[in-house]
């Protein structure tokens, strides 16, 4: 209100400058020509003329400053003083069965989010969410019952959520997440964590998770897109969540094709199941060193069908240990020289496996990634190069999971430990640039933390895991 005030006072001054300027320009003329005297004082003239226009154009300046200053007043009263309309713009923001943001607030703050981005450098990830079975629900029990499982799902949703981002409902049964400041790596296990929490409420599983994170300059539309497609491709292959890798691709027109891929992914995902199934304490250990594995391959270039094979082949990576003992698989302490040399048969049983289930290039894959870059790992005893660079890619997202997991003979390991280990072990067991790629996808710096502990020889990064 000041600045109206202000504005409207240089207005009426404007207006007396310019009256000031005319009549006393009107006056000289009549003077001059009365006198008999025409122009004799030309300076004279041209300065009140100059100050007549001076103060019409102050006049017009002024009054449009001022109607703006009333504008913007009005409009600052109107929201700071009308609850009814701030209610208004909020339900309009809000989804109105789950009262989550709505598809418009989803937008609305990933360009904001995108503008962050641009100025600071900053980083998010994005998580795309659907609900499995909904139709059926409705089909079944009607729309009041799938809207109570909405409801529900959404509930267990934002209850995980919490802080760490937002939950937006943008569709019937699709969702979105913004996850500010984490990677790909904190998405995944925070999507693990909602698909466990969601089928507990649910009874069964409730949902698919695509992830995807921005490294760059991308559009929005980009990364919406990219989470699409990683959230189809998790539907298709019946996983919990699926991060988003170069080559991803919307389904393929041959329906041969299409059928033969899709069974192939069911039959890996139940397999991986299989085997996480037999020791609580690596539930999901598969697929989450599939994804790793995946990022991992992404980082040193590897795209397309090849980056999805090995991914497959990330997730198969333990299922000879459908072979090994409970006894033996399950013991909290060290194992006999004769369990170990039964453990690591594993390898070449996962490899007769996956011949047998047709995934021949990727059993080679699996039969080598407990190799080691010095020539000292098994069966083998490949060294460097030599052994696969697929095989190497799954040995370092194998390691790392496994250290940050729960096992049984041992304590588990925070991010930053892990990453040190990695590093120490670094052109001896592991190839050095899959163990930085790591560190990239994980977000910290790779030997942040120097290990002050030494893993035995049975630890993950051994013959266990």
């Amino acid at each position: 209100m000041l600045d109206l005030g202000f504005s409207l006072s240089l207005a009426a001054t404007a207006v007396w400058a310019a009256v000031a300027g005319v009549d006393a320009l009107i006056s000289h003329r009549f003077e001059a020509g009365a006198s008999g005297l025409d122009r004799t004082l030309p300076t004279n003239d041209l300065a009140l003329a100059a100050l007549a226009v001076a103060g019409l154009v102050g006049i017009v300046v002024m009054l449009r400053r001022s109607l703006g200053a009333a504008t913007m007043s009005a409009r600052t009263t109107t929201r700071s003083d009308d609850p009814e309309l701030a209610r208004l713009v909020s339900e309009a923001r809000t989804d109105s069965l789950t009262r989550l943001a709505n598809h418009r607030s989803f937008h609305d703050q990933l360009a904001a989010e995108i503008e962050r981005r641009n100025n600071t450098g900053s980083v998010f990830s994005l998580m795309a969410v659907d609900l499995d079975g909904l139709k059926v629900v409705n089909d079944r029990f009607g729309h009041q019952a799938g809207d109570a499982h909405i409801v529900r799902m959404a509930q267990a949703l934002q209850a995980e959520i919490g802080q760490t981002g937002t939950v937006f409902r943008t569709g019937g049964d699709e969702f979105m997440v913004l996850l500010p400041n984490l990677r790909n790596w904190h998405a995944i296990n925070l999507a693990h964590r909602i698909h466990a929490a969601t089928a507990a409420a649910n009874g069964a599983r409730a949902l698919s998770v695509g992830v995807t994170e921005t490294k760059g300059t991308e559009h929005r539309t980009v990364l919406v897109r990219q989470a699409d497609l990683a959230l189809y491709e998790a539907k298709r292959a019946k996983l919990a969540v699926v991060a988003y890798q170069p080559g991803m691709k919307p389904a393929q027109t041959d329906a041969t094709r299409e059928e033969l891929s899709a069974h192939l992914k069911a039959l890996a995902s139940a397999l991986a199941r299989t085997v996480d199934a037999r020791d609580h304490g690596t539930s999901n250990h598969s697929e989450m060193v599939a994804e790793l594995a995946a990022g991992i391959a992404a980082s040193l270039g590897i795209a397309g069908h090849r980056l999805e094979r090995i991914r497959i082949a990330a997730l198969l990576h333990d299922v000879g240990k459908i072979s090994i003992p409970d006894v033996v698989l399950l013991k909290p302490m060290a194992l006999s020289k004769s369990e170990l040399r039964l453990m690591r048969e594993h390898v070449s049983v996962g490899r007769d496996i996956l011949v047998a289930a047709g995934f021949v290039e990727e059993a080679t894959w699996v039969l080598h990634h407990h190799e080691r870059y010095d020539g000292t790992g098994y069966p083998g005893k490949l060294s460097g190069e030599d052994i696969p660079l697929e095989s190497r890619i799954i040995a370092v997202a194998d390691a790392f999971e496994a250290m940050i997991g729960e096992r049984a003979y041992r304590a588990r390991l925070t991010h930053e430990q892990a990453l040190a280990e990695l590093d120490s072990l670094a052109g001896t067991q592991f190839d050095a640039s899959c163990a930085r790629a790591v560190a990239e996808i994980v977000g910290e710096p790779v030997g942040a933390v120097p290990p002050a502990w030494s893993l035995p020889d049975l630890s993950p990064t051994a013959a266990r895991s």
